[in-house]
């Protein structure tokens, strides 16, 4: 009867072994009821820096759920995505606690190659039977981080979340962690605004030793500082990754990871976040170990976006200055600055010597100094004070505001010119600009057309002078003779009879007469070649005038052609023998009518 039932009892045992044996066994069952941290797993996953390229070898290590020390049973499985993922099929372990481990080489986001250099990354995790584990930068710099708060008596879940936290709080600022191994970069913001940020710390060998320093503690200060040193600004970078996700994967949505990218740095500098608001505002980095400790920024309006740069010393100094447009020069600590529509810049010499700052708004217009006359033109994309040509100014610049002028029209034209009684005669205030052929008008409507001699006496060939002197002039007045302008001389100064602007000297036009330079003593000088020499230095304005003593003289003979030459220190009468050729250029000048006898 013993015999018996000790037979029952051995076949009893085989029969709970090999039940036993088949629920060990069995896919996804967790282990007997004595030994709940026994788990037949599948596990997938993703190695990402960027992606891990195929074949790279993930190897899952088995930790005691007692000590978090390695087993020493191992499985391995290869990257086989082009989006680094892996799997692990039917792994059965005697605790749920895994390390994974990847090592290989990688696609660099920002700079869109891959690695030449292996790297490795590591994740520490709590698995069930059916599981997600990837691993990547969040997961390799916290792992060491979970392992520390065990060995203090933190349960593992409650490790995780902590280091999780801590993390965030110390890239971002932010509190609340998240699950870095249930993470990607495909489609977690901030997971891939960490990935950019480490990239950031340059070479391969020197990405290496940043994870690892971070990995050994994930709040080193040195090499946050050293990162956000490295990223600050460089908002190119994020464009980069940005090309690189959406080229290698179109199908994913990738978020505004920029900002977090941003707000790492931004959070290391002690900067508050850069919003319309805040265009136009200054702030201080507060960072001792960085290399930007103590430089100002300045919130920016970029590309639809706002932006912390880092400040200029212009920027630094007009901050409190109101922008205006029209060119005013604003001195801080005795450097003048010009507001020139987009920003602030240093006023050059010139500006300063002429006392506004050349800008877009005021193209064209001119200024007037002692040393000389300049305009403010377009030149290239900048805006800047060029001599001025007597051209560049208006009409009105030329007269007295304080003379009555009254006018007269020529009917031939329909234009009119203004004309001022000087004495008992009425003088044009201006040059005359009937159009002739042969005459030069390079602008007939500013300072007048210049004739010869033979021209403004309307004469032809072997033509002898005629008996009036009314030559181009409209009907009712005339060339004025000799005998006309000397008493217009010997009646007034210098200064009396010059335009207001133009001359070096006088200049106060007491007569309203209007005198404008508008020829050179220059040798070889073009003809209204204003622009490019100096009027005021060696401008001068010839009248064509007639001598009564030489009426007889006739255009064949070539007489003599009678000017009244203004130049820069005076007055004179010049009787210039035309032995010349009739058609020489240097034969022509300005033509003021004056008023028939009343």
């Amino acid at each position: 009867m013993k015999k018996h039932n000790k037979k029952c009892v051995i076949s009893l045992v085989a029969l709970c072994l090999i039940a036993a044996g088949h629920w060990a066994c069995s896919n996804g069952s967790v282990g007997t009821s004595d030994d709940p941290n026994q788990v037949v797993a599948s596990i997938r996953g993703v190695v990402e820096k960027g992606p891990f390229v195929k074949g790279t070898t993930v190897t899952l290590y088995e930790l005691s759920p007692e000590t978090f020390a390695q087993t020493g049973k191992t499985f391995a499985a290869a990257v086989e995505g082009d989006d680094g993922s892996f799997s692990l099929g039917g792994v059965e372990l005697g605790s749920q606690y895994v390390l994974l481990d990847a090592t290989g080489y990688y696609w660099n986001e920002l700079s869109g190659e891959r690695s030449t250099k292996p790297l490795t990354l590591r994740a520490i995790a709590h698995i069930k039977e059916k599981d997600k584990v990837n691993v990547n930068i969040g997961t390799s710099i916290i792992y060491k981080r979970i392992l520390d708060l065990v060995e203090n008596g933190l349960g593992f879940d409650g490790a995780k979340g902590q280091a999780e936290s801590e993390l965030m709080e110390a890239f971002f600022g932010e509190e609340e962690g998240i699950e870095f191994e249930k993470a990607s970069i495909l489609d977690n913001e901030h997971l891939l605004a960490l990935s950019q940020v480490v990239l950031s710390a340059g070479a391969e060998s020197e990405i290496i030793e940043i994870i690892a320093t971070l990995a050994k503690n994930l709040k080193d200060s040195t090499a946050l500082v050293t990162l956000a040193d490295r990223s600050a600004m460089k908002y190119e970078y994020g464009k980069s990754v940005r090309s690189f996700m959406e080229n290698r994967f179109p199908y994913a949505e990738i978020g505004p990871f920029e900002k977090y990218a941003i707000a790492f740095w931004r959070h290391i500098y002690g900067l508050d976040p850069c919003v319309k608001g805040n265009v136009g505002v200054l702030d201080t980095i507060h960072a001792s170990k960085s290399e930007n400790d103590g430089r100002i920024v300045i919130c920016k309006a970029v590309e639809n976006d706002y932006r912390w740069e880092m400040a200029t010393d212009v920027e630094i100094a007009t901050v409190d200055i109101e922008p205006d447009s029209d060119g005013t020069i604003h001195f801080v600590k005795k450097i003048g600055y010009v507001y020139d529509g987009e920003g602030w810049r240093k006023a050059t010499e010139r500006e300063i010597t002429i006392g506004k700052g050349c800008i877009e708004k005021i193209v064209g217009a001119v200024a007037v100094t002692e040393e000389d006359d300049y305009v403010c033109r377009k030149k290239g994309e900048e805006y800047v004070w060029t001599q001025a040509s007597i051209f560049d100014f208006t009409k009105d610049s030329f007269f007295n505001e304080n003379v009555k002028y009254d006018s007269v029209q020529d009917k031939r034209d329909g234009h009119a010119y203004r004309t001022v009684k000087i004495e008992d005669r009425t003088w044009m205030a201006e040059n005359l600009s009937y159009v002739v052929d042969g005459a030069h008008c390079k602008d007939s409507l500013t300072v007048g057309c210049l004739y010869m001699w033979s021209m403004a006496l309307d004469l032809v060939k072997d033509e002898t002078l005629k008996d009036t002197n009314q030559g181009l002039c409209m009907d009712g007045w005339h060339v004025p003779d000799t005998t006309e302008w000397n008493a217009l001389l010997n009646s007034n100064k210098y200064a009396d009879l010059l335009s207001k602007v133009g001359w070096l000297v006088g200049d106060n036009n007491r007569t309203g007469f209007s005198a404008v330079p508008s020829f050179y003593t220059l040798e070889n000088a073009s003809l209204y070649d204003i622009a490019n020499y100096s009027y005021r230095e060696n401008g001068y304005t010839q009248f064509i005038a007639v001598d009564k003593a030489r009426k007889s003289d006739s255009y064949s003979e070539r007489g003599f052609m009678v000017e009244f030459v203004f130049n820069r220190v005076s007055v004179n009468l010049w009787e210039k023998e035309r032995n010349q050729n009739p058609d020489d250029m240097l034969d022509y000048a300005a033509l003021r009518c004056v008023k028939d006898s009343e």
